[in-house]
């Protein structure tokens, strides 16, 4: 009986502890720590206890039909130093896209007989994100600050004054400074000019959408909800969506941000002349609306070019949305390998449409030499030192429960094995492969 009350009073105290942090959290704001801290715990709790499968959008019915490209509307930001990116991104937009559902943002604007033009042959003008915010008034007594304003001021009067040279040098030297302060102006432009679709997508002219795939994450949701999504990246104070990856907004989220709290995006234009990463501002700006990153869509979003994306456990079977770091050749290759797909693309079909050798030839011939299936190290590969051969760190990474890949530096002595594994290139000097049996066994769960 005792112990039967000592559990009870236990309980009614958690439960107390949960009532007040809930109502304490209620008189905060919406970017309080204590709340952010809340929602972090919230999430991955819940990841852990029902994680999700992989596969389950494309075997479960869409429940907000959309219509693309005529129901997304396509910010896309641009600048002085990277022309020749956005030429090439024009150029791989589907012939269906037209100026009704597509804004240009820079740090600059084109004038008539200076647009860039689409496929159609339509025209489309580079709106000057910046510009919109001095004349709202938003950075007003700042013009001679020293920083990316002056900077800005520099580039617009070489561009004005048609001294290309001094504009591409001010363009290459502070291009990364100005564009986060594009951004939330890009975003608030983009809203302002195309008010009434359902979806809002944000992101650079290196940056390549997977249409089919899109249409299908966003059928899975109703855009009169506030939602924001992309790939996340950050701690807990400020998740945001990598703005490389696309982001991706819906009409619900930005009414409420850009309709609904002018004195809050006021503030993120003023925060843009000295933020480190503009993506970062998005969400910090959102969050102060009560818009936050939602993390269960961030991996179908993908930051890297096809031959270097990675291909992990947990999406093996899942749509993946976006390329990204791509040169204007790249770009052009891009387009025309996905120009006529029509079904959403899963990160596992990439190993498959750039030819890498079928995962079950591994089983055989486990060895690829001179190739390289890890790429990029970060903190999360493991380097194993003095090994002194290809067949040794294949056996390291087959004994790795998370292994997926592994790369063997002949004159180094060293074993990389990763949790991903990327289609990947020529690399003199290295041999390379990929945990075979874990491989296929992840592939027979897609649909």
């Amino acid at each position: 009986m005792r112990l039967y009350s000592r559990r009870l009073h236990l309980r009614t105290r958690i439960l107390t502890l949960l009532l007040l942090l809930l109502l304490f959290g209620l008189f905060l704001p919406y970017d309080s720590t204590l709340i952010l801290l809340i929602r972090w715990h919230t999430y991955n709790l819940n990841a852990l206890l029902f994680p999700a499968s992989p596969s389950s959008l494309l075997s479960s019915p869409p429940k907000h039909p959309l219509t693309l490209p005529s129901d997304l509307g396509i910010i896309l930001k641009t600048g002085w130093a990277t022309q020749d990116r956005l030429i090439s991104r024009l150029r791989a937009f589907e012939p269906g896209r037209d100026t009704s559902n597509l804004v240009l943002v820079g740090d600059y604007g084109t004038l008539s007989g200076g647009h860039f033009k689409l496929n159609s042959g339509q025209e489309v003008p580079v709106r000057n994100a910046i510009a919109g915010m001095i004349d709202s008034g938003a950075l007003l007594g700042r013009k001679g600050d020293g920083g990316r304003l002056e900077g800005y001021w520099n580039l617009s009067m070489a561009i004005r004054e048609g001294d290309e040279e001094v504009a591409g040098m001010v363009g290459r030297v502070r291009g990364w400074e100005l564009d986060i302060m594009k951004h939330v102006s890009g975003l608030e432009l983009g809203y302002r000019t195309m008010p009434h679709k359902k979806w809002y997508v944000l992101i650079d002219d290196d940056t390549f959408l997977l249409n089919p795939s899109l249409e299908l994450v966003l059928q899975h949701l109703d855009p009169s909800v506030p939602h924001y999504i992309g790939n996340a990246v950050g701690d807990f104070r400020a998740r945001f969506a990598h703005g490389g990856s696309a982001v991706v907004l819906s009409q619900a989220a930005m009414h409420r941000i850009f309709v609904g709290n002018p004195r809050i995006v006021a503030a993120a234009h003023l925060e843009s002349l000295n933020a480190n990463w503009g993506d970062k501002l998005i969400a910090t700006t959102a969050m102060k609306t009560g818009v936050y990153l939602d993390e269960r869509f961030d991996r179908y979003f993908n930051g890297e070019a096809p031959r270097v994306t990675r291909i992990r456990a947990d999406r093996f079977c899942a749509p993946i949305v976006s390329f990204h770091k791509m040169s204007p050749e790249e770009m052009a290759e891009v387009a025309r390998t996905f120009k006529d797909t029509v079904t959403a693309v899963r990160w596992l079909d990439i190993w498959k449409i750039y030819n890498a050798p079928p995962i079950e030839k591994f089983l055989k011939e486990p060895i690829r030499p001179d190739w390289d299936h890890v790429g990029r190290l970060d903190e999360t590969t493991v380097t194993s030192l003095g090994v002194d051969s290809a067949e040794r760190c294949l056996e390291i990474c087959n004994k790795a429960s998370k292994c997926l890949a592994w790369t063997w530096d002949k004159e180094e002595g060293l074993c990389h094995v990763s949790s991903w594994m990327i289609v990947g290139e020529v690399a003199k000097g290295k041999a390379s492969g990929i945990n075979a049996k874990r491989a296929a066994r992840l592939a027979t769960e897609c649909v």
